[in-house]
Formats: C-alpha cells, sequence, structure tokens
C-alpha cells in the first residue's frame, strides 16, 4: 500500500514538474520570469558557490596539491618554484608558502575557466605558463636551468592542449547572428513556424503536423487565431503540412480524408461502409477516389519513365 502511494506521489510531483518547465521555457509574457524568480535564483547559486568554494579550498586543493606534488614533474615544478618565491618574496606581507597556495589557486582557476573557452582566462593561462617556466628557470642551480625548464614547459604544453582544445571552432556573437540571419532569410518562415508550434502545444497537439491534420480544413482566420500567428502566413504554411491531394476546404479533417483515402486504395470496404464509417457523402468518396486514381496515375508514368 505503502510503495503504491509512494509510486503514485512520484507520478503526480514528475508531472507537475515538467508543467512548470515546460510553462517556464515556452511562456511568451515579457514580465516573465518574475522579480522573485531571479532573486531565488541568484540566492541559490551564489549559497552553491560558497560551499563548493569552501570545500574545494578546505579539503579537494590540498589534496589535489599533494597528489600532483608527489609526481616527478610536479615535485620539479612545486620546489623549484617554492625556491624562487623564497628569494623574491622580502618584504611581502605574505609568506612564501601563501604565496605558493596563491599561485596553485590562481592556475587552477584560469586552466578551469578556460575549458569553457573564456578568452581572458585563456590569455592569463598563456602568462601563468610563461611566468612559472621562467621562475623555474631562475630558481634552479646551473646546469640544470634549461632542463627544469623545459620540463616545465612540457608539462604545461600537454595541459595546454585540453585548455585550447576548440580554439577555431568556436564561432564568435558576430558569426553566431549572421548565421541566424541566413537561415531566417532561407527559411522565412521559421519564426512564424516556431510560435505556430508552441501554441500548438498548448492547445493539446503534439506539434504542428498534429495540428493541421485536425484543423487544417479550417478557415484562415481560425487558424491564424488559434495559432497566433498572421494571416499570410497560413496559407503557405498549411501547404508544407498538407500533403498532395488533401482539400483544405473540404469539410472533413485532413486526417479523415488521409484514412478514407487509405480504405479506397485497400478495396476492402464498399463505398456505402466508408460513409457509415467516417459520415462522409458520395460526392466526397467520389473526390477522394478521383484524386487516387490521378496519382497512381503520375506514379506509373514516373515508374515508366524510370524503367
Amino acid at each position: 500500500m505503502r510503495k503504491e502511494h509512494f509510486r503514485k506521489s512520484s507520478i503526480t510531483a514528475i508531472k507537475l514538474g515538467r508543467n512548470l518547465w515546460r510553462e517556464a521555457t515556452e511562456t511568451d509574457d515579457g514580465h516573465w520570469p518574475p522579480p522573485w524568480l531571479y532573486a531565488s535564483g541568484a540566492l541559490i547559486t551564489v549559497t552553491t558557490l560558497i560551499i563548493l568554494g569552501t570545500t574545494t579550498l578546505t579539503g579537494v586543493l590540498p589534496a589535489a596539491g599533494s597528489l600532483v606534488g608527489s609526481t616527478v614533474l610536479g615535485h620539479l615544478a612545486t620546489e623549484q618554484l617554492r625556491t624562487y618565491l623564497e628569494h623574491h618574496s622580502t618584504g611581502l606581507l605574505v609568506s612564501p608558502e601563501e604565496l605558493m597556495n596563491l599561485w596553485g589557486i590562481g592556475g587552477l582557476a584560469l586552466f578551469i575557466f578556460s575549458l569553457s573557452g573564456n578568452l581572458g582566462a585563456r590569455i592569463g593561462w598563456a602568462v601563468f605558463g610563461l611566468i612559472s617556466c621562467a621562475a623555474i628557470y631562475q630558481g634552479t642551480a646551473p646546469p640544470a636551468q634549461w632542463t627544469a625548464c623545459g620540463l616545465a614547459a612540457l608539462a604545461w604544453s600537454i595541459l595546454s592542449i585540453i585548455a585550447f582544445r576548440s580554439i577555431g571552432r568556436r564561432e564568435t556573437r558576430r558569426q553566431a547572428r549572421r548565421r541566424s540571419r541566413e537561415e531566417s532569410s532561407d527559411d522565412p518562415l521559421g519564426d512564424t513556424r516556431s510560435q505556430a508550434h508552441r501554441n500548438a502545444k498548448r492547445g493539446g497537439y503534439g506539434d504542428l503536423e498534429e495540428y493541421f491534420a485536425e484543423r487544417g480544413n479550417q478557415t484562415i482566420l481560425i487558424i491564424a487565431n488559434e495559432l497566433k500567428i498572421s494571416k499570410t502566413k497560413v496559407g503557405a504554411l498549411r501547404e508544407q503540412y498538407l500533403e498532395s491531394g488533401i482539400s483544405a476546404r473540404s469539410r472533413l479533417k485532413p486526417k479523415t480524408q488521409r484514412e478514407i483515402r487509405e480504405d479506397i486504395r485497400s478495396r476492402e470496404l464498399s463505398d456505402s461502409q466508408i460513409r457509415a464509417r467516417y459520415g462522409c457523402t458520395r460526392t466526397d468518396i467520389n473526390r477522394i477516389r478521383s484524386i487516387v486514381r490521378d496519382q497512381a496515375a503520375e506514379e506509373q508514368v514516373v515508374g515508366d519513365d524510370d524503367s
């Protein structure tokens, strides 16, 4: 009994969440989202960042630093950097150990933001690598200076392959806007189709194909009001979803016309049985039969030309 109650509650909660998400993403209200939702989202985001930042600084980073420092390249970089900072931090208010931690946290932050494609972080990561190699060179005793610097540059270069992975493939905002305008010019019904699709779903239809299957024979004014689009766009949009042979002026739904056409092609039902099933007239059947005959003749001609 408890399992059944829990299952029903879970299904109800999931459906409610889906409905709220659909309303939040598909609404055309200019005042959406409300200010309180912005404030709540900002509060949740700041709280989450503080918790994650505190956890990272107190637990993850020290453990990661110990792991990296235990490797050969990590030991080389940290020891030479520490030597350099010990000799060049006189007069500062922070200790060499604190400078070392700050340097490591800054480098990790630059690397993480570089992964997301941030241009400033990638510039900072490049500068970070150059300065680190120079500091390691200065912190190493001769004659191993160039060897240590080369190994540090090798490690930094390997990490840079990951940090700079999408350079050359990421389009700029200007390129994205230009591509969007070109696509809109190639498809003049793009925005109209998107708006009509949203309003068709609000009306209980799965998509525009399902809507026009049920409502495609309505007048232009009715379709324009239901889909909330311009009357001048209805004709072109309807042509895309009503195939050849489906009449937009018939009193029969396009879906019904398709079903009658299939019954005529199958020849399994008589005219009287078709009229009884769909409530259509003899004139409707004769018109659809004429269309089926013409389409069959066209297919035969095409088949002869291909052969």
